[in-house]
């Protein structure tokens, strides 16, 4: 007899609240063109770290912790201690199921962890019954269609049905997929034609036949979807970027109708047996499973021991900047003001130019300099946001360049080419006729990377007068931005360099996540050069001077580009510098190839068997899975006075962000840090944790099988799932990570109070810190790290931290 089960009924439940709840747990996905960093635990954000470990672990298949015997042999080789286990149980006690010991958890370490049941599916039920991997198979089938459904041009046959609305699609394209005969599915086919083309009535209609507890519906989404859950993202992302813009944005209510129909009628249609039968008696065991504490108990076990991993490095940090004693500041005038982006990579050349010279004084500043624009290259038909990605541009810039005709007609070249390449007939005589002169390109760019041969110079020419047609007014209101953010209102040096920055590499899908994630995945080269246009303008300098902030007549805003892969500062214009300035140029391009020479020196013991040389040899290696390690090992945001970090090396783990609370009176600009650069910081951690800790989950697998679909983003091999993440060879160094998953720990000298304000005006950061995805601790004014932030607003002192741990 059948265990006692749920009955549903479509009035039981708002599917379309259904659709948007779960939609809201799946981050979005950026495409290749403008690959950015974003936290893969987004839609968790509002959980405590137990709870989202268990929707984690049930409903997608993820973990939030290393295996136990990796904490086990940390604390052998007592890079874990009992204090850190001590203080992460103290700082996670309101998290805890209920009261664990250091006792327990130094028992349980050696222990291998309860697993907590996943949520069923018929997928994974017929796969047990039957043998095959219908997981597998669904997987395989759902993204087939989604990537001809989603192509943007990829493809040199698109799907007939694209122009339909998804849901419908899908039904369409799936009516007339002859490879389900092949699979026994003939007849689902068919019944197709049954199926609601509304995706409400679809829903419900699933829903009804698959019978699933009023409890689990939303984690049995969740699961459905996530097996799916690159393309899932990547439809969340078209909603968003459509609202952004201002449009009605999108639901996840179509692509749950796919997911979900495909599930009842493999339920129908599928010839296993005892399939329905076991299906109604899987859920009840799932049901009695869920009640049971022990999971909860043991999962609770493994994210305090990664809390004390973390809590490792923290305390080590903490340390080393409580007793840093920072160089006595210069109170004369910089020769240099050079304004980095706050991106870690950016940490190591600060130091090591400043080491060239005292009178170089290096800044923190988001790579996009405060001007976000929608930016229009020739070629193109459509812009690009150059600024973060989660703002609309407020400004519009085209391409202005004498070579644009020929830029032009060389994408139409491209365009004619590629057609010709990939067609389904002509691609045959390309190969005869077109083919061996591949063999040129080949050597050529084999040549290259045996001679490290330097990629010819890119970027634009824009004439100075050149603004984008923004107005006088709204260029002043910038310029003061600016230089306000900068801390630079009374102290302009006769250079102030702002480099944008960006990173070479070839024959790489995931090149723009190595560029700039506040440039929205594209150097900053175009933000700087606009700026410092803006800046240099001299009805904007008078403007300035009406409202009290001089600029003096000497001082000149350079654009530059630093290479991340390669540490070199390229100039940008450097035609329209004053010749006043020539030499002070050329001192500062020497110092700028003495600095790249240091840092290259350091980052080669990076990479095994590399010198300096060798790193630049790897950003024209068209077979080069590791050019560089990009943001690989970010563990902590500081925003304070740079003397507070000046001569210490933080081994290009940190986003460094200039703040001076005394010159923000109104905390406009620690708003705007807390809220911007702090939360993209966040993500792109969150992102590199997500790949290091899960990897088959969150990562996108191994570079030499990544085939780039619907140009969109790739696949691991000629199926399967979009795959979301980093690749295994960002993180990874072929014998151990080289990314240590930690969540971010923000290091801000500002007073607590103002810092609470900012935090109870904004939900999605106050998730954050609330709930562990993110660590807040405060520097005082003596540029001690005194307090840590513990949650509803509260602070607590570390000495009393450190206490608790020691007892």
């Amino acid at each position: 007899m059948n265990a006692p089960h749920s009955h549903f009924t479509p009035e039981a439940i708002d599917v379309v609240e259904l659709a948007k709840t779960v939609g809201d747990r799946i981050p979005p996905l950026w495409p290749l063109e403008n690959f950015v960093a974003v936290n893969p635990y987004q839609g968790l954000a509002d959980l405590a770290p137990v709870e989202a470990g268990n929707v984690l672990a049930s409903a997608v298949g993820a973990r939030l912790s290393f295996d136990r015997k990796d904490y086990a042999e940390m604390l052998r080789d007592e890079r874990l201690r009992h204090g850190d286990i001590s203080q992460a149980l103290a700082e996670m006690s309101d998290f805890l199921p209920n009261p664990i010991t250091l006792d327990t958890v130094l028992k349980a370490v050696n222990e291998t962890s309860i697993q907590i049941p996943e949520v069923p599916t018929v997928a994974r039920l017929a796969t047990e019954l039957a043998g095959r991997d219908w997981c597998q198979v669904t997987q395989d089938q759902l993204s087939a269609w989604a990537a001809g459904y989603f192509d943007v041009g990829q493809a040199a046959w698109p799907s007939p049905w694209r122009d339909l609305p998804l849901f419908q699609a899908w039904k369409a394209e799936t009516a007339e997929d002859r490879n389900l005969d092949i699979l026994g599915l003939a007849s689902l086919r068919r019944d197709l034609a049954h199926i609601p083309t509304d995706p409400k009535e679809a829903v419900e209609q699933a829903l009804a036949r698959l019978a699933v507890p009023e409890n689990d519906r939303e984690d049995y989404a969740l699961s459905l979807l996530s097996v799916i859950g690159g393309w899932a993202g990547h439809y969340r992302y078209l909603g968003w970027s459509d609202a952004l813009a201002g449009g009605p944005g999108s639901d996840m209510l179509p692509l749950l109708a796919v997911c979900l129909t495909w599930e009842s009628m493999l339920l129908e249609h599928l010839a296993v047996q005892g399939l329905a039968d076991q299906w109604r008696n899987r859920w009840f065991r799932h049901e009695m499973q869920g009640a049971v504490s022990e999971t909860q108990t043991n999962l609770a076990i493994d994210l305090v021991l990664h809390r004390a991993f973390e809590l490792s490095w923290r305390n080590e940090i903490v340390e080393r900047l409580n007793t840093h004693t920072p160089p006595v500041a210069d109170q004369t005038r910089a020769d240099v003001q050079a304004a980095f982006c706050i991106d870690v990579r950016s940490e190591p050349l600060r130091r090591a130019l400043e080491s060239q010279n005292e009178k170089i004084e290096t800044l923190g500043f988001a790579g996009f300099f405060g001007i976000a624009i929608d930016y229009l290259e020739a070629g193109r038909e459509k812009a690009q946001i150059r600024g973060p990605v989660l703002i609309t541009p407020p400004f519009s810039v085209e391409e202005s360049h004498d070579r644009a005709r020929l830029r032009q007609f060389r994408a139409l070249y491209r365009k004619g080419y590629k057609a010709f390449a990939q067609g389904a007939v002509s691609c045959f005589g390309f190969v005869e006729t077109v083919g061996p002169t591949y063999l040129g390109g080949l050597l050529t760019r084999s040549i290259a990377r045996l001679r490290g041969q330097k990629p010819r110079p890119g970027g634009l020419r824009y004439n100075p007068s050149e603004t984008g047609g923004i107005d006088l007014k709204t260029q002043i209101d910038t310029a003061e931005a600016i230089i306000s953010s900068l801390g630079l209102r009374d102290r302009l040096a006769p250079i102030v360099m702002l480099a944008g920055h960006g990173s070479t590499s070839a024959n790489n899908p995931y090149a723009s996540g190595l560029d700039c994630g506040a440039c929205g995945g594209h150097d900053g080269g175009v933000n700087a050069r606009l700026a410092t246009q803006i800046l240099n303008d001299p009805d904007v300098r008078k403007g300035l001077a009406e409202r009290g902030l001089q600029v003096p007549d000497d001082t000149y805003f350079l654009p530059a580009l630093h290479d991340t892969c390669r540490d070199e500062v390229a100039f940008l214009d450097q035609e329209y510098a004053p010749s006043t300035h020539r030499q002070k140029l050329e001192n500062l391009r020497g110092e700028l190839v003495k600095a790249g020479l240091q840092v290259r020196l350091e980052r080669s013991a990076r990479h095994a068997g590399s010198d300096e040389a060798d790193l630049i040899r790897r950003s024209q290696d068209w077979a080069e899975v590791r050019p560089e390690w990009g943001l690989a090992g970010c563990s902590a945001f500081i925003a304070a006075p740079r003397h507070r970090t000046r001569g210490l090396d933080l081994g290009g783990k940190t986003f460094l962000h200039g703040y001076v609370a005394d010159q923000d009176p109104d905390r406009g600009l620690l708003n705007l840090i807390m809220t911007a650069p702090l939360i993209v910081a966040s993500w792109i951690n969150l992102q590199y944790f997500a790949s290091s800790i899960d990897p088959v989950k969150y990562g996108s697998g191994n570079k030499t099988l990544h085939n780039v679909v619907g140009q969109i983003g790739v696949l691991e091999g000629a199926a399967g799932d979009l795959r979301s993440g980093l690749p295994w060879q960002s993180v990874h160094d072929g014998e151990a990570l080289a990314h240590e998953p930690r969540r971010l720990t923000a290091i801000i000298e500002a007073p607590r109070d103002p810092m609470n304000k900012v935090i109870e005006g904004h939900d999605h950061l106050r998730d954050l810190l609330d709930n562990g995805w993110m660590h807040l601790l405060a520097m005082d004014e003596s540029g001690k790290v005194s307090h840590r932030y513990a949650g509803n607003l509260q602070w607590v002192a570390l000495e009393d931290t450190a206490l608790t741990a020691t007892a």
